[in-house]
C-alpha cells in the first residue's frame, strides 16, 4: 500500500510539471485519444479484415470499453489495394469488399470513432500507396468518403529528402480544407521540429520501434528531452499534444510484457498525456480477463 501510494504521489508530481502543449488546433486531442489500433496485432495477415475489425468493434462494445474513454478504432497499413486513374485510394476489395465507408458507419453505428492511416512517403510501411504528391485528394477521401475521424500518418517507404514537417504540414492544411475535424497523428520517430509539430498535428511521435522493456530508458530521456524543450517554448494553447515514444503507442502483453510492465507502460503514458492505442488478442480469444490486463479496467 505504501509503495502504491508514493508511485500515485510521483505521477502526480511529475505531472504537474509538464507544460500544457498547444496543439493543432481543430478541438481534437485535448484528452489523449485511447482505443485500437491493428497493427501489432493484425499486421498485413489474413485476418486484417472488415469481418475481423467488425467482430473487435463488438467486443470492445461488449466490455464496455467505449465507456472508459477507449473509443478509437484504427486500421494502421494493409488496407488499401491501389488508386484509381483520378488518383483516388481503392480499399483492398479482398479483404474489405464492403469498403471503407461501410466500416466507418458500423464502428461509427456502435458509438465509436474510426482511423485510418498513410504515409508521408511514395509507399506505406506494407509497400501499400501512399500520400506523398496526393494530399488533398486522400484527405478528402479519409474524411469525407470514407468519414474517418482519425489520420496516422507514418514515414516509411519512398521518401523524398523534402523536409518532413513540410510535408506534414500539406497533409494537415488538406484535412482542415475539408471542413471535418480529424486528429492528425504525426509518426514521425525524432524530437526535431517540436515547436511546429504543435501546430500542425494532435499527436507526435518522438522515439523508434522498441519492444524491448530494458530499453524503455531510452523513452524516459526523450520524454524528458521534450519536457525541457517545452518547458523553454511559448506553447500557450489549451490542449493536449500528445508525445510518444512508439514503445509506448502499440504492444502486446500477450508478445512477452509482463502484467506488471504493461501496468507502468500505460500509466507512464498517462502521466504524459500520450495515447493509448492498444492492440487485444483476437476477438474469438478476447475474454474480459485478457481485456482487463490490456485496457486498464484492472488499475
Amino acid at each position: 500500500m505504501a509503495a502504491a501510494r508514493t508511485a500515485a504521489l510521483l505521477s502526480a508530481s511529475v505531472a504537474a510539471l509538464i507544460p500544457a502543449a498547444g496543439a493543432l488546433d481543430n478541438g481534437l486531442a485535448l484528452t489523449p485519444q485511447m482505443g485500437y489500433n491493428s497493427w501489432y496485432d493484425l499486421t498485413c495477415s489474413a485476418a486484417m479484415n472488415e469481418t475481423t475489425l467488425r467482430m473487435t468493434a463488438d467486443k470492445m462494445v461488449e466490455l464496455n470499453l467505449p465507456k472508459l474513454g477507449y473509443t478509437y478504432l484504427n486500421l494502421d497499413d494493409c488496407f488499401v489495394r491501389d488508386r484509381l486513374p483520378n488518383g483516388t485510394l481503392v480499399p483492398d476489395p479482398t479483404t474489405f469488399p464492403s469498403g471503407m465507408r461501410a466500416l466507418a458507419d458500423y464502428v461509427h453505428s456502435k458509438g465509436m470513432l474510426f482511423g485510418v492511416y498513410t504515409a508521408r512517403c511514395n509507399q506505406t510501411c506494407a509497400q501499400r500507396p501512399a500520400s506523398l504528391g496526393h494530399e488533398a485528394i486522400d484527405a478528402r477521401t479519409f474524411a469525407l468518403d470514407w468519414d474517418a475521424d482519425y489520420l496516422k500518418e507514418d514515414s516509411c517507404r519512398g521518401c523524398t529528402t523534402q523536409d518532413p514537417m513540410e510535408l506534414y504540414e500539406i497533409m494537415s492544411k488538406a484535412l482542415n480544407a475539408t471542413g471535418k475535424a480529424v486528429l492528425f497523428d504525426m509518426c514521425w520517430g525524432t524530437t526535431q521540429n517540436m515547436s511546429q509539430r504543435v501546430v500542425t498535428g494532435n499527436s507526435w511521435r518522438i522515439g523508434p520501434d522498441d519492444g524491448n522493456w530494458v530499453r524503455n530508458s531510452k523513452a524516459c530521456r526523450l520524454f524528458r528531452a521534450i519536457l525541457y524543450q517545452l518547458s523553454t517554448e511559448h506553447f500557450t494553447k489549451t490542449g493536449s499534444g500528445q508525445t510518444y515514444p512508439e514503445q509506448f503507442k502499440t504492444r502486446h502483453v500477450s508478445a512477452g510484457e509482463h502484467r506488471a510492465e504493461h501496468r507502468h507502460r500505460l500509466r507512464f503514458g498517462g502521466v504524459r498525456r500520450s495515447r493509448a492505442l492498444e492492440q487485444p488478442v483476437p476477438p474469438d480469444l478476447c475474454r474480459p480477463r485478457y481485456a482487463r490486463t490490456r485496457l486498464l479496467r484492472h488499475l
